[in-house]
């Protein structure tokens, strides 16, 4: 970008929001992905993997693949119920 170019209020809301989104549309003209074009992959699968760790939150057992990589599911309920709001 020269100086003799000028920076709408979109591309400020782009950068504030994802700067890399704005330096990728400013230097190679590359748009960011439109979010309403399908949803995020995450949006769909994050209620089936909550729900998953959940219940082996419930019983009190590790799942396999956290197990495997030495890690343990959060414990605490509560602050899970806060953050989830």
């Amino acid at each position: 970008m020269n100086k003799n170019n000028k920076i709408s209020r979109s591309q400020i809301e782009l950068f504030i929001d994802c700067p890399r989104c704005f330096w990728l549309e400013v230097k190679y003209k590359i748009k960011r992905p439109d979010k309403s074009m399908g949803g995020y992959i995450g949006s769909k699968y994050d209620p089936l993997l909550k729900s998953y760790f959940d219940k082996h939150r419930e019983s009190k057992k590790t799942p396999e693949e956290i197990e495997k990589h030495n890690l343990s599911l959060f414990p605490d309920v509560e602050t899970l119920k806060i953050w989830r709001v």
